[in-house]
């Protein structure tokens, strides 16, 4: 997050049990093998994982404490890794947002600045962006931007110049050192297709499908759970770290479903799958207190465990019989 910009935010939801055709199914989180550190030679360690992605020949893990990349084979073998902290090429002065990946590069935002590297690690260029970008979708002729400080999405060229700007974010007041101040906060989006974002409310677990093409929500999708909401952050009055109780939530993709991840009031890992149109499926609960970072199929998942931080986790889940 951005110095000074963002305060913690816990926004207790009022919640009520959910619909009776939405009531959560018991499964089980099975660990079924895992990607150790290697301490010599040309190894890794996991410093702080955040965020990883796939393409057809590797998965990309994002490690932000290590100022690094990984790169493992899609049998989870140990490729390489790049970068460092630094400000010349190839170096990151912080990698703390977007992570996006295709079969030929990988896109990585740090403060103001988008990345582009081949898929197989090589750097190719960047761009300064004058906005502080929170997120990117890679478009065919330019990027998607959501931003930081400002309720919008920005559409630009491939060198990052403005060509388009639209949609609020929700505005919400919180409160720093007894004064409230209101703040705005950018859309957290998801690319569904070419011209569809899906967009989460910050206040509820709620979700709305927008066309930036026609500039307007096509569907809302509306769910009734125990759910809170946070922010984290570091800034000249606000001590690091993070709301442990509930909040957590990660919109995770596999082919034409989507799995969100969240933890509920009760703390409990919960998981709801939608198909292609955003329609639930099924909605899961498990008491297990580790959190997903990509899908590698529809029933396993590459997991990174903060108190087990020499290793990342493959899960795999089924539903508990009753």
């Amino acid at each position: 997050m951005i110095l000074g910009t963002l305060a913690i935010l816990l926004i207790p939801i009022d919640g009520c049990s959910p619909e009776p055709e939405h009531t959560p199914r018991k499964v089980i989180l099975r660990e079924i093998g895992r990607i150790p550190a290697q301490d010599e030679g040309e190894g890794f360690y996991f410093a702080g994982i955040y965020d990883a992605c796939k393409n057809s020949r590797y998965i990309y893990v994002a490690d932000w404490k290590d100022h690094s990349i990984k790169i493992f084979n899609r049998d989870l073998e140990f490729v390489k890794q790049f970068g460092s902290k630094g400000t010349g090429p190839g170096e990151f002065s912080m990698i703390f947002s977007g992570l996006k990946c295709d079969d030929q590069y990988i896109y990585i935002l740090t403060i103001n600045r988008l990345y582009r590297f081949s898929a197989e690690g090589e750097f190719i260029g960047e761009i300064n962006l004058p906005f502080l970008p929170a997120d990117v979708f890679p478009k065919e002729d330019g990027y998607l931007f959501t931003q930081h400080d400002k309720l919008i999405l920005r559409l630009t060229d491939l060198k990052g110049k403005t060509r388009e700007v639209f949609y609020s974010g929700e505005k919400f007041e919180v409160a720093i050192n007894n004064k409230l101040r209101s703040y705005y906060q950018a859309p957290s989006c998801f690319l569904l297709s070419r011209d569809r974002l899906l967009v989460p409310s910050l206040r509820s677990y709620n979700f709305s499908i927008f066309d930036f093409r026609k500039k307007k929500i096509e569907k809302t999708v509306e769910r009734d759970v125990d759910f809170y909401a946070f922010h984290y952050a570091v800034g000249k009055d606000v001590p690091m770290g993070m709301q442990s109780r509930g909040g957590y939530s990660r919109l995770i993709p596999n082919g034409d479903r989507y799995f969100y991840f969240y933890t509920g009031a009760d703390e409990k890992l919960r998981f709801d799958i939608y198909n292609s149109d955003f329609e639930m499926e099924n909605s899961c609960v498990t008491d297990r207190e580790i959190f997903p970072l990509l899908a590698l199929s529809d029933h396993q998942f590459l997991f990174f465990d903060p108190r087990e931080s020499d290793a990342l986790l493959i899960i795999e889940w089924e539903y508990l019989s009753e």
